[in-house]
């Protein structure tokens, strides 16, 4: 029989130090897990600070790009959420979950951009004045959790995985806000979007200093 070397001591002495680790929830799961959360927290936020405006169903049926508008702020928070955690795990093709988040993006704020331009009637009734702090409020909950996620994961793309967290978490409230607030389009572009691309910013900057390093 062989007598041990010292590469072998050495082997022997890294194998007993291991220790059993748990295994990753896949990003699929983990998604759809940061997701409802975030879109349960984001509508008690939203209901919290008041009801939802009369005649919001009217205006789904009838006020025209409302409800398209909705689709694609929904579809925006599905990519965007997609594409976070599978950001968060090297060697995960992103490419074309990043390129669905970019154009749902872009469809979102083209539609409101056409609906300014058409100058679409819109009812005014039911706005909150507040209704940009709220959006950025009701998103926070959801970027802490988003970051304690990234956390246990080993993104190599920080400051986007951060951006894209703290803009998804926002997008929620900013689509529940054309229920709850008014949906003119220009009030939906600053007041509704703006504070999601600053919590998406703010994000950004959280990630580059809480994720670590890969």
């Amino acid at each position: 029989m062989r007598r041990p070397d010292g590469r072998d001591a050495l082997i022997a002495a890294l194998r007993s130090e291991l220790t059993p680790t748990r295994r990753r929830v896949s990003p699929t799961v983990a998604t759809a897990a940061w997701l409802s959360v975030t879109a349960l927290i984001g509508a008690m936020a939203v209901l919290g600070f008041g009801p939802l405006r009369a005649g919001w169903s009217d205006d789904l049926r009838n006020v025209p790009g409302v409800g398209l508008e909705m689709l694609a702020g929904v579809l925006t928070v599905l990519f965007v959420g997609g594409a976070v955690l599978r950001l968060s795990v090297p060697g995960v093709p992103v490419a074309r979950t990043l390129t669905l988040a970019v154009l749902a993006t872009c469809a979102w704020l083209g539609l409101l951009v056409v609906a300014l331009l058409a100058e679409t009637p819109r009812s005014t009734w039911g706005l909150r004045p507040f209704c940009w702090a709220e959006t950025f409020l009701s998103g926070l909950p959801g970027l802490v959790l988003g970051m304690l996620l990234l956390r246990r994961r080993a993104p190599l793309h920080r400051g986007l995985c951060g951006f894209l967290t703290g803009f998804g978490a926002a997008a929620v409230p900013a689509v529940l806000m054309h229920l709850a607030c008014i949906a003119e389009p220009g009030h939906v572009l600053v007041e509704h979007l703006v504070p999601a691309g600053l919590l998406g910013l703010v994000g950004a900057g959280v990630g580059r200093l809480v994720l670590r390093k890969v």
